[in-house]
């Protein structure tokens, strides 16, 4: 059967059972909460799309808030805004400042165009801000200038993995169970040997089964499994 192509990606609230700390994440997770006891530090942190970086930024923030510790999120896209609060001294420093999606904004910046990022940066570091950046591209991939990239290498480099073997079938039941659906156990095991490891895939296939099943009226049983991969 000819899979159907979504282009629809969906975002999907956070709650605590949306987010597995599976092996591919949990040492990332635990050095952004170790991240500078006091004072600054920064961390990039580079996953695939749909490896669950926006899941674990809320995820952070929420341990963080725990700890009593204020956190700020923002996305790559507004950075500029933050800047400009930064410049007209109104914004309030947060104990860690998470960028979300960053790619968005320094894939945008050619080289000579760095001060904004600088000036967030340095802002940082005189306010003993902790900075987490989150991307779905490697810094190599970035047309910014050295100003920014020595301000990137400088910072510890953390990667979001695939989750170990053992991990994929808790992976797949809650991924399903943001769709809204419950999968049998022979369900979870078939996908899991067809698709693998890759979060990012195993999400789009669990998009297209439940399109499938909206647009086709059918209930999400072994044959259409089998037929959304």
């Amino acid at each position: 059967m000819e899979q159907i192509s979504l282009n629809i990606i969906p975002k999907l609230q956070y709650s605590e059972g949306n987010f597995v700390l599976h092996t591919g994440v949990a040492d990332t997770f635990a050095s952004l909460k170790r991240l500078g006891s006091s004072g600054f530090a920064a961390a990039f942190v580079v996953g695939p799309e749909r490896s669950g970086k926006t899941h674990l930024s809320m995820a952070l923030t929420e341990a963080l808030a725990g700890e009593g510790r204020a956190v700020q999120v923002l996305s790559g896209l507004d950075i500029p805004a933050f800047c400009y609060e930064i410049d007209s001294k109104i914004a309030t420093p947060p104990d860690t400042l998470i960028i979300d999606d960053a790619q968005s904004y320094f894939i945008s910046v050619e080289p000579g165009g760095s001060g904004q990022f600088v000036s967030l940066y340095e802002w940082a570091k005189r306010s003993g801000v902790k900075l987490v950046v989150l991307s779905s591209i490697p810094h190599q991939n970035y047309p910014c200038d050295n100003h920014i990239m020595s301000r990137i290498k400088a910072s510890a480099q953390l990667e979001i993995l695939p989750p170990a073997e053992d991990d994929v079938i808790k992976v797949i039941t809650v991924l399903a169970k943001q769709r809204g659906f419950k999968l049998q156990p022979r369900s979870i095991e078939f996908i899991r040997r067809r698709l693998g490891r890759d979060v990012g895939s195993l999400e789009k296939y669990l998009d297209r089964l439940m399109h499938l099943a909206q647009v086709l009226g059918r209930s999400i049983k072994r044959d259409l499994i089998s037929d959304a991969l």
